[in-house]
């Protein structure tokens, strides 16, 4: 499986299930280059047990923008904490 997001949670679960993972991916170098996704709420991390504090976290908001490629805006705020991952250590 790839190391994206899905394939990295994939593997994670499988492997916590006791099965041995294979992670193989097309890229040189895992999380290069930075794609989107790297949004998320602190409750994910928390889910998955890895600690907000571990080195892949690059910022905290709790709002953000998002832009279509059509141009289209929308601004959200939120009281939950959210979080920008730095998703090219997150993936390795």
């Amino acid at each position: 499986m790839g190391t994206g997001p899905a394939g990295g949670s994939a593997a994670l679960k499988a492997s916590a299930s006791g099965l041995k993972t294979l992670i193989v991916d097309r890229k040189a170098e895992v999380g290069v280059p930075i794609r989107c996704g790297e949004g998320t709420a602190e409750d994910v991390l928390k889910d998955f047990g890895i600690p907000v504090e571990s080195g892949l976290v690059r910022n905290h908001v709790n709002a953000g923008k998002f832009v279509s490629s059509a141009g289209s805006e929308i601004e959200i705020a939120t009281k939950q904490k959210g979080l920008i991952l730095n998703r090219e250590n997150f993936e390795k």
